[in-house]
């Protein structure tokens, strides 16, 4: 189990030409507005050589795109724990060694399996009581 990061706080040191705008790490949940949010366009105006990192939802990365952005050279690398075609993964990002591709171990800490095992017992219980489940996507 790892340690959570909701919650926490990011400290970047020097805002200097080091701790600026060479790694892009996605945090944000889905939503409508979201979607695709790194596409061809916006991955096109990070820095040459940048790196993705895309540990929020997998479909706020438009795959087909990272990957001509990778393979073009323009980033440097990408480090994905989720995915746009989840369970599966674009099969021409196994091909890059400059890209690490993780099994959604984001959600692997104790305060996450917590939360969620408290979720599913709320849906139990609500669903019980008043015949539905707090969350509608249940």
């Amino acid at each position: 189990m790892g340690a959570r990061v909701h919650g926490k706080t990011l400290g970047i040191v020097g805002l200097g030409a080091i701790g600026q705008a060479d790694i892009v790490s996605l945090n944000c949940p889905l939503t409508e507005s979201s979607y695709h949010l790194m596409n061809a366009n916006m991955l096109g105006k990070m820095k040459s050589g940048a790196i993705l990192i895309n540990t929020g939802r997998g479909a706020l990365v438009d795959e087909e795109a990272l990957v001509s952005a990778l393979a073009s050279g323009h980033l440097g690398g990408a480090g994905l724990d989720v995915f746009e075609f989840e369970p599966s993964i674009t099969p021409e990002l196994l091909d890059f060694d400059n890209v690490t591709v993780l099994p959604q171990i984001g959600s692997a800490t104790l305060e996450c399996r917590t939360d969620m095992a408290m979720t599913a017992f709320s849906n139990i219980q609500r669903f019980l009581v008043e015949g539905e489940p707090l969350d509608a996507c249940i």
